[in-house]
């Protein structure tokens, strides 16, 4: 009225339970597939259309030694040693033409220094309309087998070069 007083108000209730028991299902679901991919036993990455790294979990950081604020948004090849970024360029075209790749190996710079040797296995996330949008990737550490096969390979010679009998036993 004139004096300022209200005379009546009009309210509009709304139940939003459901809204709210779907935002508690969506966030229940969210954690779950968030726990799936942190804590899985194989190291992970994912790469954006130009190679810069999105993601990695828990595996992917402890095989490398980095943090995720270390790695996010930096180009994959800048974690690889020198040899290696010519083959990952070649590579990673073809891998996003071919929309996966299998055991594609590169020697990775662990955040101490060292070098690891690594196969990569991975897929393309595309769209519904075909566009690109990340990779999904493993890898597995084959340092150790590089370096038996080596073993391996460096044994095979001496054989083949020895001018001596050499007999093999089988105990079985």
């Amino acid at each position: 009225d004139e004096q300022g007083d209200i005379l009546r108000s009009r309210s509009v209730w709304r139940d939003i339970s459901k809204i709210k028991q779907l935002e508690h299902n969506l966030q229940t679901t969210l954690n779950r597939y968030k726990g799936f991919f942190e804590y899985a036993p194989h190291p992970y990455h994912a790469l954006d259309e130009e190679g810069n790294i999105i993601e990695v979990n828990s595996a992917w950081r402890k095989a490398l030694g980095y943090s995720l604020d270390d790695v996010q948004h930096m180009w994959f090849g800048d974690l690889l040693e020198p040899d290696s970024i010519e083959q990952f360029k070649k590579l990673y075209s073809k891998f996003k033409a071919a929309g996966k790749v299998h055991g594609a190996e590169f020697k990775m710079r662990h955040k101490e220094g060292h070098l690891i040797d690594v196969a990569v296995d991975g897929k393309i996330v595309r769209d519904a309309q075909g566009k690109f949008r990340q990779t999904h990737c493993i890898f597995s550490d084959i340092t150790r087998q590089k370096h038996i096969d080596a073993q391996l390979k460096l044994f095979r010679q001496q054989i083949n070069q020895s001018k001596d009998a050499i007999y093999v036993l089988d105990s079985n």
